[in-house]
């Protein structure tokens, strides 16, 4: 029966079988602590007008949350659609090398050309970084997509000739560094690549990638404005000094460089990854002498170290920092494929592209066990997470007040207030006494000192502990010292409620 598929439905059959399966790692991942940062700062800014920077603690730059932010002004299932667009994005990735490689492939039937690009989409989505990746609401899956568009976006002007074409490449770049910092170095690269790329008016073709990239900058330099000490404290001074003092603080005395280079062997241990890097490395082998000539090949290689620099300047590693990197492995596969002086023809190389797709769809498979309970609505997390905060929700009713808590995305998906000092969860109240009284002040850091004052400013209408229990000592102590009463919910998460005489009143 597939044999007999037109090349057309046969793109989107398996296009659609991969949105399919994607979905459903999405809908099993379990909850990460990280993704509470994501999620709280949408629904400030959707509910709340409150601006990550100038109104809390945020250490990101600030596309994402104005996007979270949107899509919660259209729903209420804040994990969900979260996860869902981190999701498309990874997934429109995977489109995007799809067209990319079909429309580059010469000498080959549509039907060839259009196996050929579903293999290389297969490879890249199916690669456990990438599929560890996506499946959470953080800002990783819409830089890579926006990397990807800047690159076809460069590729294409220096084929047409078009300058409008470096315009767009600068923008997205900007735009990816607006939603990770890390993606800024890939601005100099670009710009560069803009004017060897125009046979003519290379001024001009500059001069467009550079309004791009001032253009796509537009959201982070109107932060900075609001917000000009705290956001180069947030994203500098905190992801800086703050974070390696942290490490230092919490015991962790390894050489950050030795331990960056084991984390780089941990994951080419993973078969799904070595396969797509080694991949890479053998399809742009034979081209190695084109590098000067051919304008997709030499901006790959002119942006692959500015990409390395975004992987592994944070300390420590961690996976999803990596998905980047696979984004530009897969991209190097498509450029060697499509490279090729010779028509790719039904041989070992197809054979090689199929067992690799295959090994990486195992390795994230055996990585993802929870994605066979997909079919059961039960194991959804992102519904489970949500019918949480409702009940929690209904046992506040009648309570106002912000709900004090390390895991802010439960209380939001139930409609209720936070406290803006703990919008990223863990992250500033672990560092806020490595701050001085007068920084704390400044940049909207809570440690214990500030705890009480706070609360009396703002009483609570409950503490919901038991969420991250390493750091959560000053918080239990605090709820025991004040006689709140324990509840302990059905999740194992304890709910600790104050007693009537500190209750605030029930409002009019």
């Amino acid at each position: 029966m597939i044999r007999r598929l037109p090349p057309a439905a046969l793109a989107a059959l398996g296009l659609g079988l991969l949105l399919a399966a994607m979905v459903a790692v999405a809908l099993t991942a379990p909850l990460n602590h990280d993704e509470h940062q994501f999620i709280a700062a949408g629904a400030l800014l959707a509910r709340d007008g409150l601006l990550p920077a100038r109104d809390y603690p945020w250490f990101h730059t600030p596309n994402l949350a104005g996007i979270y932010a949107a899509l919660f002004t259209l729903s209420d299932h804040l994990l969900l659609s979260a996860r869902l667009f981190s999701t498309a994005a990874a997934w429109l990735t995977a489109v995007g090398l799809f067209a990319f490689t079909f429309t580059r492939l010469g000498g080959e039937t549509p039907r060839t050309r259009t196996l050929w690009a579903l293999g290389v989409a297969a490879l890249f989505a199916f690669n456990p970084v990438v599929v560890y990746t996506f499946a959470k609401a953080w800002n990783h899956t819409l830089p890579g997509l926006l990397l990807l568009a800047a690159f076809a976006s460069h590729c294409r002007g220096a084929a047409t000739q078009h300058h409008r074409w470096f315009l767009l490449g600068g923008l997205c770049v900007s735009l990816a560094a607006g939603t990770r910092i890390s993606f800024a170095p890939l601005a100099l690269p670009f710009l560069i690549l803009a004017a060897t790329g125009a046979a003519n008016g290379r001024l001009r073709a500059t001069a467009l990638c550079a309004l791009g990239l001032a253009l796509g900058a537009a959201p982070t330099l109107a932060l900075l404005a609001a917000a000009p000490a705290a956001f180069l404290f947030d994203n500098f001074g905190y992801n800086g000094t703050v974070n390696a003092l942290y490490r230092v603080t919490s015991g962790d005395l390894r050489s950050p460089w030795g331990a960056k280079a084991f984390f780089v062997l941990k994951v080419l241990a993973n078969p799904g990854n070595l396969v797509l890097l080694l991949a890479a490395l053998a399809l742009l082998w034979p081209l190695r002498h084109r590098w000067r000539t051919h304008y997709p090949l030499t901006l790959l290689l002119a942006i692959t170290p500015f990409v390395l620099l975004g992987v592994l300047a944070p300390t420590p590693s961690y996976s999803q920092y990596y998905s980047a990197l696979a984004v530009v492995a897969a991209l190097a596969v498509a450029v060697g494929l499509t490279a090729r002086p010779t028509p790719l023809r039904p041989s070992i190389l197809a054979a090689a592209l199929a067992a690799a797709v295959t090994l990486s769809l195992i390795a994230s498979a055996v990585q993802n066990p929870a994605v066979f309970r997909a079919a059961n609505p039960a194991e959804w997390v992102p519904l489970r997470v949500h019918a949480d905060g409702q009940a929690l929700a209904l046992a506040l009713a009648g309570r106002p007040g912000p709900v004090l808590t390390l895991a802010p995305i439960l209380p939001l998906e139930g409609g209720l207030p936070i406290y803006e000092g703990f919008a990223t969860g863990s992250f500033a109240w672990r560092t806020a006494d490595l701050l001085d009284p007068e920084r704390r002040a400044r940049f909207g850091f809570v440690s214990a000192a500030e705890l009480p004052a706070l609360l009396a400013r703002r009483p609570p209408a409950a503490l919901l502990l038991r969420c991250d229990r390493k750091r959560e000592a000053d918080l239990v102590a605090l709820a025991k010292a004040r006689q709140f009463t324990r509840q302990t919910l059905p999740d194992g998460r304890e709910l600790w409620l104050p007693p009537p005489t500190d209750a605030p009143a029930t409002r009019p």
